[in-house]
């Protein structure tokens, strides 16, 4: 049986130094002279970690919930904004806004599974 953590607070601290990566990916991975690819990794990885860092504090389940939809914005923003050209980018968007999705999904998942008498 999968034991229900009394806190998922370091899935949070995941998503927020994934949030990390993905602003300063740009110069990282060499993608910095593409002003929409930076644009959208610098204000999707500040919205992903101001969502972790709620979280982490209250309102848990909706703030996973706005992460999910955050991390698949992030996956999809390559083809939303343009920059599907670049493939540094496009990878670095696919990979943290998949992995965002993921790690939120599972949280929410655990959250609304934990026995009623259980803490959140």
């Amino acid at each position: 049986m999968i034991g229900y953590p009394e806190k998922i607070d370091a899935w949070d601290g995941v998503n927020l130094a994934l949030a990390a990566a993905l602003v300063f990916a740009p110069w990282a991975l060499g993608y910095s002279g593409d002003r929409a690819a930076v644009g959208s990794s610098v204000v999707a990885g500040l919205a992903i970690a101001a969502c972790a860092i709620v979280a982490m504090t209250e309102f848990t389940r909706l703030f996973e919930e706005v992460d999910i939809a955050l991390g698949a914005l992030t996956a999809a923003a390559p083809w939303l904004i343009g920059f599907a050209h670049d493939r540094a980018a496009v990878h670095a968007h696919l990979a943290i806004g998949f992995l965002v999705m993921l790690l939120s999904a599972a949280e929410l998942f655990l959250l609304r599974r934990r026995p009623p008498h259980a803490s959140a």
